[in-house]
């Protein structure tokens, strides 16, 4: 049986520098062991994961995805990652201003794994962010 993951891998892709900061806040406030990529636009998204597996660099574990992104959506994003057979199985949880639920639809019929509208407060980060880890650790158990 393999030994739990000690540390996380997050790609967190966020062009609003207050969101990510309270992002970043959370996890540590949890005190949860993670990396956190910050990665500003949907296009640096793809790039960054495809230079990963042109390396053989660690792919993250979960990859923190806002819809409004420069260069390349977020919807955009989601669709090359799911198009990527070494990527498709990255959970993607979408973290978002956005409480459209045309838009919530569409995330999940693309393949996301969870929609997470973006609180307005540091507790409900907090919230947000047990919700995205334990994605990783329900797949972690999958595996084992």
């Amino acid at each position: 049986m393999k030994q739990k993951k000690s540390e996380y891998y997050i790609l967190h892709a966020e062009d609003n520098q207050d969101d990510s900061l309270l992002t970043e806040l959370a996890l540590k406030q949890l005190g949860l062991s993670v990396q956190l990529k910050k990665i500003l636009s949907g296009k640096k998204v793809i790039d960054s994961l495809k230079e990963s597996l042109s390396t053989g660099e660690k792919l993250p574990d979960l990859i923190l995805l806002d819809i409004n992104l420069p260069l390349m959506n977020g919807f955009e994003v989601l669709d090359e990652i799911k198009a990527e057979e070494k990527l498709s199985s990255i959970p993607i949880v979408f973290f978002t201003s956005s409480d459209s639920s045309a838009e919530m639809k569409h995330a999940y019929e693309n393949g996301a794994d969870l929609y997470i509208r973006k609180p307005n407060n540091l507790n409900g980060f907090k919230r947000a962010m047990l919700q995205a880890v334990q994605l990783i650790k329900d797949a972690d158990m999958m595996l084992n």
